[in-house]
């Protein structure tokens, strides 16, 4: 099919993307011969616009078209373009197993009992307002915001892909090892993972929704004193330092990759180290190799000045405990400093975050647990 004008009819374009869909989700299923109808509902179709358009993208015709050019609002579907999608994929669905050669890896009579009509209320498409909702995105993942299963709101990270199917393969893995490397950890200051599919056509994992990303608090009203900062970089003291314990670096520490949570009672709060997308082995056994997918390992800003220079050979301990460096004088300071230079802070941690920043490494921390005896002898200090 070529798009022309007589064809730009929005409801008539994404009808036709839904049949497109749903013949791509029906050929995956009978490669893979592991999914059921009711599954295929709940685990595929289950999407905001962006992951469906993610999908069919992957067919010429469709490779230029814009989501806002089809749907009214990019973050959720309407109750008519729900409609339009299902009727699309039902059509799809039910034209397979009539055809000369059937192409569906569902039995007739599933097909036949089929209700799109009971499928558009049932499934999460069918959520108004904000059933799914943007929160933000980078190079290679998109977070929204979603109604699950038992009511609650999390927050789903969903793998963006690309044309090229070479590339996809190095960001699934990639997408993969991150997933399970956050997985491991059951820590108040690691963002837990709570579900995740890593092997569907568009990988996802879901976490706790967050209040903020450090830095955004008065943003949403809350403001810290400088004994809430200490708090906060205890915590995040605490999470870098169990990462490491495992045997990690985490290589990308900054105020957005830290997260705020409030307890159940609204009063307590916790932060949280997330976004394990750089992280590594000590070892570097299991590191995939990001240089071929171009992923700019770290944070101008935030960034060793060895890992400026050779991020793959170069990153360390101490160039995790670098970047924390500049992350506490930006709590303290309200700013971040000359990137890659050794930095100066009026705070009462001053000299540590100077020790952190040292432009050697060897000049550094030797460990988080040598940073952390030094943050806590300084609040000791600060109490008596």
């Amino acid at each position: 099919m070529i798009l022309t004008e007589e064809l730009m009819n929005k409801d008539v374009l994404l009808f036709d993307a839904a049949k497109a869909y749903g013949r791509i989700l029906a050929s995956e299923v009978r490669v893979t011969q592991k999914d059921k109808i009711n599954n295929l509902i709940e685990r595929k179709i289950n999407r905001s616009p962006w992951f469906f358009f993610s999908v069919i993208k992957t067919r010429r015709e469709y490779e230029n078209v814009k989501i806002t050019e089809l749907v009214e609002n990019e973050n959720f579907f309407t109750n008519n373009e729900k409609r339009i999608v299902w009727d699309g994929i039902f059509e799809s669905i039910q034209y397979s197993t009539t055809a000369v050669r059937n192409i569906n890896p569902f039995s007739t009579e599933e097909v036949k009992r089929l209700d799109s009509t009971s499928l558009v209320r049932d499934t999460l498409f069918t959520h108004s307002g904000i059933q799914c909702t943007h929160l933000g995105s980078g190079a290679f993942g998109v977070v929204e915001k979603v109604k699950w299963k038992d009511g609650n709101f999390v927050a789903r990270k969903t793998l963006k892909l690309t044309e090229d199917e070479s590339i996809n393969s190095q960001l699934k893995r990639r997408f993969k090892r991150e997933v399970q490397y956050q997985a491991e950890f059951d820590h108040l200051n690691i963002v837990k993972v709570l579900e995740s599919d890593l092997d569907c056509d568009v990988p996802y994992f879901t976490m706790p929704l967050a209040i903020c990303s450090l830095g955004n608090e008065s943003d949403h009203g809350i403001s810290l004193s400088q004994k809430d900062n200490i708090i906060i970089s205890r915590m995040i003291i605490e999470g870098i330092r169990v990462i490491h314990e495992s045997g990690q670096m985490h290589r990308d520490i900054k105020p957005q990759n830290v997260l705020r949570f409030h307890h159940s009672d609204g009063h307590d709060y916790d932060y949280a180290i997330s976004d394990f997308g750089l992280v590594a082995d000590r070892s570097r056994e299991n590191t995939t190799a990001l240089t071929m997918t171009s992923v700019p390992l770290g944070t101008m800003a935030y960034i060793s000045p060895e890992c400026y220079l050779d991020a793959k050979n170069n990153s360390s301990f101490q160039s995790d405990i670098y970047s924390l460096g500049v992350l506490i004088k930006f709590i303290f300071d309200g700013e971040t400093g000359l990137p890659m230079n050794k930095r100066q802070s009026n705070s009462i941690f001053k000299e540590l975050i100077m020790k952190c920043t040292e432009p050697q490494p060897a000049d550094r921390y030797s460990s988080i647990d040598e940073l952390k005896s030094d943050f806590e002898n300084i609040c000791d200090e600060l109490d008596s």
